[in-house]
């Protein structure tokens, strides 16, 4: 079993300093299944380390648990998703340095971070303490972030979440979902304006990123740059038929992106002509028709 029963968040095994600590999501889209069980178990005995936050029953009480533990732990490593990890990144932290646990559905951070499928080097790199500052994005002057986006791709969050309730998951769920929103959305115009002032005009929108890394879920590649870059990474592709399918092929080979509206800043608008759906790290965010995006340079210490 987990070694999680004297360590629940508020508890007097938080009252002293640790020298690492697990975070566990019980919400993440894995950690309810049984496999996810005894690989947590096996990861938390062989880093000798407690986990907490299974107890938690609400996002709120999730990010009390990280404020708790990061400012107790020397080291917190993030078993989730990359939904998970941003929750982390919006919780009052304290001082620990984050590492990553991939138990979420997309886990784009595991390609973000190089984390292998075993994971083998990334824990030998836990237990040496090898950190580097990381930066984050603000989005709309609150929420962080890694990875935000307009468009599509949003659109298949919100369909996703609604095909997650009817019992489809995984990547099947999740390419119905794709599916589901190209049929329904219906393209913009957006007005892109970088630090300096400077606009340009995306005619029929399909997607707009902008991210501190460049992978989406499952490994797809879609935008430019490193998550230690400094700033951020923009990339618009239009809603053209014929540029799609090597859009989607050079993103499921890993390519660099060389399609499409590309622009590297420290600070973004992007404002549109109609109403776009916003995802977060795999989060719905709701829809708008004006977005900020700023980068927050070495915001936290991350495993690498």
């Amino acid at each position: 079993m987990v070694r999680k029963g004297e360590y629940t968040a508020g508890s007097p095994g938080l009252r002293r300093s640790l020298p690492c600590a697990i975070l566990a999501n019980p919400a993440a889209g894995r950690m309810g299944r049984e496999r996810a069980q005894e690989r947590l178990t096996a990861l938390a005995r062989g880093l000798d380390c407690p986990v907490f936050g299974l107890d938690t029953a609400s996002a709120g009480e999730f990010r009390d648990a990280a404020a708790e533990v990061s400012r107790r732990a020397e080291v917190m490593l993030v078993a989730g998703g990359d939904g998970t990890f941003t929750d982390v990144l919006n919780s009052r932290l304290g001082g620990a340095v984050l590492g990553y646990l991939p138990f979420g559905t997309g886990n784009a951070l595991r390609s973000a971070l190089g984390i292998g499928q075993a994971g083998r080097d990334y824990l030998d790199k836990v237990r040496r303490r090898q950190a580097s500052p990381v930066g984050v994005m603000e989005v709309n002057g609150s929420r962080k972030a890694f990875f935000a986006s307009l468009g599509v791709d949003a659109l298949t969050v919100r369909r996703y979440t609604d095909l997650t309730e009817a019992g489809h998951y995984g990547f099947l769920g999740y390419a119905r979902a794709f599916a589901q929103a190209l049929g329904s959305y219906s393209p913009g115009t957006l007005r892109v304006t970088g630090e300096h002032g400077r606009t340009e005009e995306v005619r029929r929108n399909l997607a707009c990123i902008v991210s501190k890394h460049p992978f989406y879920g499952y490994g797809l590649r879609v935008n430019q740059g490193r998550i230690t870059d400094q700033g951020l990474f923009v990339r618009a592709v239009t809603a053209n038929p014929v540029v799609l399918p090597g859009v989607l092929l050079s993103a499921a080979l890993g390519r660099k992106p060389r399609l499409g509206f590309l622009r590297h800043g420290l600070s973004f608008t992007v404002s549109s002509d109609a109403e776009q759906c916003l995802q977060y790290d795999g989060e719905w965010g709701g829809t708008g028709r004006e977005f900020a995006f700023a980068a927050l340079p070495d915001y936290v210490k991350v495993i690498l």
